[in-house]
Protein backbone atom coordinates (compact mmCIF):
# COMPACT_ATOMS: atom_id res chain seq x y z
CA UNK A 1 0.00 0.00 0.00
CA UNK A 2 1.53 3.24 -1.44
CA UNK A 3 -0.02 6.12 0.69
CA UNK A 4 0.96 10.22 -0.84
CA UNK A 5 1.35 13.27 1.26
CA UNK A 6 -1.75 15.17 -0.25
CA UNK A 7 -0.42 17.79 1.87
CA UNK A 8 2.27 19.32 -0.41
CA UNK A 9 1.30 22.24 -2.59
CA UNK A 10 3.04 23.08 -5.39
CA UNK A 11 4.24 26.52 -5.77
CA UNK A 12 3.56 28.37 -8.50
CA UNK A 13 5.69 31.36 -9.97
CA UNK A 14 3.69 34.27 -10.72
CA UNK A 15 6.24 37.05 -12.58
CA UNK A 16 6.49 40.16 -10.75
CA UNK A 17 4.71 42.78 -13.08
CA UNK A 18 7.56 45.05 -13.68
CA UNK A 19 7.22 48.88 -14.43
CA UNK A 20 9.90 51.37 -15.22
CA UNK A 21 9.86 55.48 -15.10
CA UNK A 22 12.43 57.89 -16.98
CA UNK A 23 13.78 60.56 -14.54
CA UNK A 24 13.97 63.65 -16.82
CA UNK A 25 15.25 65.78 -14.21
CA UNK A 26 15.40 67.07 -10.56
CA UNK A 27 14.56 70.78 -10.01
CA UNK A 28 14.08 73.08 -7.28
CA UNK A 29 10.86 75.06 -8.29
CA UNK A 30 7.57 72.76 -7.84
CA UNK A 31 5.91 75.46 -10.30
CA UNK A 32 8.86 75.28 -12.48
CA UNK A 33 7.99 71.03 -12.96
CA UNK A 34 4.61 71.63 -13.50
CA UNK A 35 5.00 74.79 -16.48
CA UNK A 36 7.35 71.88 -17.83
CA UNK A 37 5.17 69.27 -17.47
CA UNK A 38 3.08 71.17 -19.34
CA UNK A 39 5.09 72.60 -22.11
CA UNK A 40 6.57 68.58 -22.79
CA UNK A 41 3.02 66.70 -23.26
CA UNK A 42 1.94 69.70 -25.23
CA UNK A 43 5.07 69.63 -27.48
CA UNK A 44 6.43 65.83 -27.87
CA UNK A 45 2.92 64.57 -27.17
CA UNK A 46 2.74 62.58 -24.29
CA UNK A 47 -0.19 62.40 -22.45
CA UNK A 48 -0.28 64.65 -19.60
CA UNK A 49 -1.25 61.76 -16.84
CA UNK A 50 2.35 60.44 -17.93
CA UNK A 51 4.32 62.72 -15.84
CA UNK A 52 4.90 61.77 -12.24
CA UNK A 53 6.51 64.79 -9.60
CA UNK A 54 8.27 63.81 -6.71
CA UNK A 55 8.93 66.12 -4.00
CA UNK A 56 11.90 65.73 -1.47
CA UNK A 57 12.84 67.77 1.12
CA UNK A 58 15.58 69.58 -1.02
CA UNK A 59 14.20 69.61 -4.81
CA UNK A 60 11.46 67.89 -6.98
CA UNK A 61 11.91 65.56 -9.27
CA UNK A 62 9.75 64.84 -12.47
CA UNK A 63 9.37 61.60 -14.16
CA UNK A 64 7.61 59.76 -16.64
CA UNK A 65 5.56 56.69 -16.63
CA UNK A 66 4.59 53.62 -15.32
CA UNK A 67 5.91 51.86 -18.33
CA UNK A 68 5.72 48.18 -18.55
CA UNK A 69 7.40 47.26 -22.15
CA UNK A 70 11.07 48.47 -23.46
CA UNK A 71 8.85 49.78 -26.45
CA UNK A 72 6.97 51.94 -24.74
CA UNK A 73 9.87 53.41 -22.78
CA UNK A 74 11.94 54.15 -26.28
CA UNK A 75 9.06 56.03 -27.81
CA UNK A 76 9.09 58.77 -25.04
CA UNK A 77 13.02 58.56 -24.68
CA UNK A 78 13.67 59.23 -27.78
CA UNK A 79 10.94 62.37 -27.70
CA UNK A 80 12.76 63.55 -25.10
CA UNK A 81 16.02 62.70 -26.40
CA UNK A 82 15.16 65.02 -29.31
CA UNK A 83 13.39 67.47 -27.45
CA UNK A 84 17.13 68.20 -25.99
CA UNK A 85 16.95 66.20 -22.69
CA UNK A 86 20.65 64.58 -22.10
CA UNK A 87 21.02 63.00 -18.73
CA UNK A 88 18.11 60.89 -18.77
CA UNK A 89 17.77 58.03 -16.31
CA UNK A 90 15.85 55.01 -16.40
CA UNK A 91 14.22 53.92 -13.09
CA UNK A 92 13.39 50.58 -12.17
CA UNK A 93 9.80 50.93 -10.19
CA UNK A 94 9.68 48.10 -8.00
Amino acid sequence: MKIDNISKKNKIDVPSKTSYSIVIGEFYSLKSVNELKVILAKNLNIDIRKFIINKTKMNVILKTGPYNSLDSIEIDYSKLKKYGFEELDILRNE
